[in-house]
């Protein structure tokens, strides 16, 4: 009697250990699914109106050798406004940018509030939801080219200014020694955040 229960509760432990063989097999068959599934990005991630900010400061210039030509300190930079992505690839932008404690921006169209529009460019982003966001063209003199990330499939974006191309820099702000009246590269050291507006206020 004592072997007969005994075997009968090998058994049993036996069907309970296949049973949890099969579940912890099903369990990384889902966690290897899931996690292909993960971390796809396209640009339809970005698509509808973001809020951002840029902070950071214009460090100096970069002559044609790209030489770091610094200017006497640091000059604090910051913005705000707003982006339309299109999901497809295309963007517009609204902003009011303040350098050294006044307005920064070429004389352009206004709203009613003063900030800057009819600020157009690209933007790219690939699977792992990283990207890149390129401002203005440099056919026309300024280009500004923005690393980003893309935050849960597009509620957010963080970045970097890559390359800034200034079309001049004026002299009253230019402390070092390599002039700007024909185009230059910027050296910056500027963080940017984006936030979905995902309601709409009626």
């Amino acid at each position: 009697m004592v072997n007969a229960l005994t075997i009968r509760d090998y058994a049993k432990e036996i069907k309970k250990m296949k049973t949890r063989a099969g579940f912890a097999a099903l369990s990384l068959l889902f966690a290897a699914g899931h996690s292909f599934a993960a971390g796809t990005c396209d640009n339809n991630s970005l698509k509808g109106s973001y809020s951002f900010r840029v902070q950071g400061a214009n460090l100096g210039l970069l002559d044609s050798a790209n030489v770091f030509h610094p200017f006497t300190s640091p000059e604090p930079f910051a913005g705000i406004g707003q982006y339309m992505f299109d999901g497809e690839g295309s963007f517009t932008r609204t902003d009011y940018n303040v350098g050294l404690g006044t307005p920064a921006f070429p004389p352009s169209p206004v709203n009613d509030q003063g900030f800057r529009t009819g600020v157009t460019g690209t933007y790219s982003v690939s699977q792992d939801c990283t990207g890149t966001i390129v401002v203005g063209l440099l056919t026309t003199g300024t280009q500004i080219v923005l690393a980003v990330s893309v935050v849960d499939y597009g509620q957010a974006v963080f970045g970097v200014i890559k390359t800034e191309h200034a079309s001049a820099f004026s002299s009253a702000n230019n402390t070092s020694d390599l002039a700007c009246t024909g185009g230059c590269d910027v050296a910056v050291n500027l963080s940017f955040e984006a936030q979905f507006n995902s309601t709409r206020r009626r």
